[in-house]
């Protein structure tokens, strides 16, 4: 008996060394991470419904692919939940969205986009998204998204634009805007396409039917549009964007004038040189002549000048000939006339 009792002492002493000692059982495997959680889910009220669009996460897996989308939600009254005001709203019902089939057509550019039609006029309507993976896996719950469901302000009427150099001007016709803590017409946002992409150029209302877009570039081609922006109970509703309008910014600085004006009579003409203008957007030169000091002035060139040379072989050797050179840059701009030359008749 006291031998058994020895083995016993000493079996278990030898588990508690291991334990001690640090020794551990083999690792369990890992399970494989659910879905990330949607982060940047938005709700924003359309006038034919809500539209609930998020960033669908990338999969580096198959079995990471995202499947399916289960849009929960709920329709409140504006004024919030009245059995329970500081609570958060208990979403029960949920869309079901197979990625694998027809629902695919909501995505573009890894985005989903869903307009619920069915949520009611005066209500908030409340969203919240778990993702499922090709493995079965789902994911933790977002964050909610609210967006009262009011009828969106329609967009602004007469949009002007006025191009210049490296600007353009935008106006249209807006109504009062109401204060800032009051129900209303809050202003405008205004969205642009152009070569750098597409973009809302104002992140706050504007309160004045007007902006000046400074960071545009000559030449360029843009396509503006503008939209109306409402408060409803302190939250703002954006309406749907008016119609494009599509203007280029236009250069309107006139080059630097040529300099060193020099000329020569040659049996076939006038030949005339000169330093070109410093500007690089210089497209050519206009070469002019005349009988008098001060004009009339003629011009003597049929085409733009692309070199500084000119021959002028509809000169008169025997008369006086004073010549004077433009320059034209690629918006059509004129710079000031180079420095009257004069040229003297050739004596016998």
């Amino acid at each position: 008996m006291a031998g058994r009792l020895t083995i016993a002492i000493g079996i278990l002493a030898a588990l508690l060394l291991m334990v001690g000692c640090g020794v551990k059982t083999p690792p369990l495997a890992s399970s494989e991470i659910a879905p990330r959680p949607v982060r940047d889910l938005r709700a924003i009220p359309r006038a034919d419904g809500v539209e609930v669009s998020f960033s669908v996460p990338r999969a580096d897996k198959p079995r990471r692919r995202i499947t399916q989308v289960r849009l929960y939600y709920a329709y409140l009254p504006l004024t919030g939940d009245p059995a329970c005001p500081p609570c958060p709203p208990r979403l029960h019902r949920f869309h079901r969205f197979d990625l694998t089939g027809q629902a695919s057509k909501l995505m573009e550019g890894g985005r989903f986009t869903y307009l619920d039609r069915k949520a009611p006029l005066g209500k908030e309507a409340v969203y919240q998204v778990v993702l499922v993976d090709a493995a079965g896996r789902v994911g933790r719950p977002s964050g909610l998204a609210r967006a009262p469901r009011v009828t969106p302000p329609p967009p602004p009427a007469g949009l002007k634009a006025e191009p210049g150099d490296t600007v353009i001007k935008l106006s249209w016709q807006g109504g009062k805007v109401a204060p800032d803590d009051a129900d209303g017409l809050a202003g405008w946002v205004v969205w642009r396409k152009g070569p750098d992409g597409e973009r809302r150029l104002n992140q706050r209302p504007l309160r004045e039917p007007a902006l000046i877009d400074r960071s545009v570039v000559n030449g360029q081609t843009y396509t503006y549009r503008v939209a109306s922006v409402s408060r409803v109970g302190g939250r703002l509703v954006y309406g749907d964007y008016g119609p494009a309008l599509e203007v280029a910014a236009k250069d309107q600085t006139p080059p630097a004038p040529p300099t060193d004006l020099m000329a020569m009579t040659q049996p076939s003409g006038v030949f005339l040189r000169f330093t070109p203008s410093p500007d690089q957007d210089t497209a050519g030169y206009i070469i002019y002549r005349a009988e008098k000091k001060n004009g009339p002035w003629r011009r003597v060139s049929p085409e733009l000048v692309v070199e500084n040379v000119f021959m002028d072989q509809g000169a008169d050797p025997k008369k006086v000939h004073y010549y004077r050179v433009v320059a034209v840059d690629e918006a059509g701009n004129q710079s000031k006339p180079s420095q009257v030359l004069e040229l003297k008749p050739i004596v016998d």
